[in-house]
């Protein structure tokens, strides 16, 4: 499985999950400003592995898919375990903030999953159906 981190986009969103790691890190110990620094980067980290992914031509279908996989999983701790963190850490754990975490949580994984299943048809031609001709 570790062979899979020397595709360029794998490893680059290696280091966007322990880029996001660290943030959480940082939010639990009440590091928020400098948390938020590694969550950005974290994304920063994201949109590149998906221009790199992109980008190579040459990369099998498995390692694709294995990387989408994994990019998803990524997206999911830096969009949703680390805002749920620190709502949760920077409001005492309280009931409310609890609350709010779960929302954070499901609908990040809702939005994930139903992406995942329906990509965005960003910068193509959408195909006019007969209806529309």
């Amino acid at each position: 499985m570790i062979r899979y981190l020397y595709d360029p986009a794998n490893a680059i969103t290696a280091v966007g999950l322990v880029l996001s790691t660290t943030a959480i890190y940082l939010a639990l110990v009440g590091r928020y400003e400098i948390g938020i620094c590694f969550a950005l980067w974290a994304l920063l980290a994201d949109d590149l592995d998906g221009m790199i992914a992109k980008s190579l031509a040459n990369r099998s279908a498995v390692t694709a898919q294995i990387g989408a996989a994994f990019d998803g999983f990524a997206d999911l701790v830096y969009a949703a375990v680390f805002p749920a963190v620190v709502v949760l850490s920077f409001n005492a754990f309280s009931a409310s903030a609890f609350l709010a975490a779960v929302c954070l949580m499901l609908s990040a994984a809702l939005r994930l999953s139903y992406f995942a299943v329906f990509p965005p048809r960003c910068g193509r031609i959408r195909e006019r159906t007969t209806a529309e001709q």
